[in-house]
């Protein structure tokens, strides 16, 4: 049991430590492509964007289960 435990454990981290090696690739990319202030443009709206869906959200779920059933 605590084979698997660890296993599954390592599977996890290692998923996310490549997911965040990819993250970094993509985003120095990314900037070096843009340039700095079309990059920091697209930083602004995400930034706006990850402070409104969760406001948005909040009681959209509820919504669509009652709508659904």
């Amino acid at each position: 049991m605590n084979h698997r435990v660890f296993k599954n454990a390592a599977w996890i981290i290692g998923c996310k430590i490549a997911q965040s090696l990819l993250n970094l690739v993509i985003g120095l990319l990314t900037a070096r492509y843009l340039g700095p202030s079309n990059y920091g443009i697209i930083n602004y709206v995400a930034s706006v964007v990850a402070f409104a869906v969760p406001i948005m959200q909040l009681g959209l779920k509820n919504t669509l289960v009652k709508e659904f059933v």
